[in-house]
């Protein structure tokens, strides 16, 4: 698991220990879509899987946002939201 910055985790109040799940969770759902967009084959589902992974990745980057706001900095994620702000 990713340490979490400032501080512990157990530092950490509800809402942020909340954000932080869902930022987890949010790049899990963005990875699982990346391999189904690799494997797919029909054309209709390759649109499909499009949508979804843009749409998982949307939300990854705005929960990375939102803790930026919060300043909490999360090891291994904050290179991904970087590489989103040189897009």
């Amino acid at each position: 698991m990713n340490n979490w910055i400032p501080g512990k985790k157990g530092d950490l109040n509800l809402e942020q220990k909340n954000l932080l799940l869902a930022i987890q969770e949010a790049r899990h759902e963005w990875k699982q879509c990346s391999e189904y967009f690799d494997v797919v084959n029909e054309p209709a589902l390759i649109d499909y899987a499009i949508y979804k992974e843009a749409a998982a990745k949307s939300r990854y980057i705005y929960l990375l946002m939102q803790a930026r706001k919060m300043d909490i900095r999360v090891n291994g994620y904050e290179d991904a939201l970087g590489e989103v702000d040189s897009d």
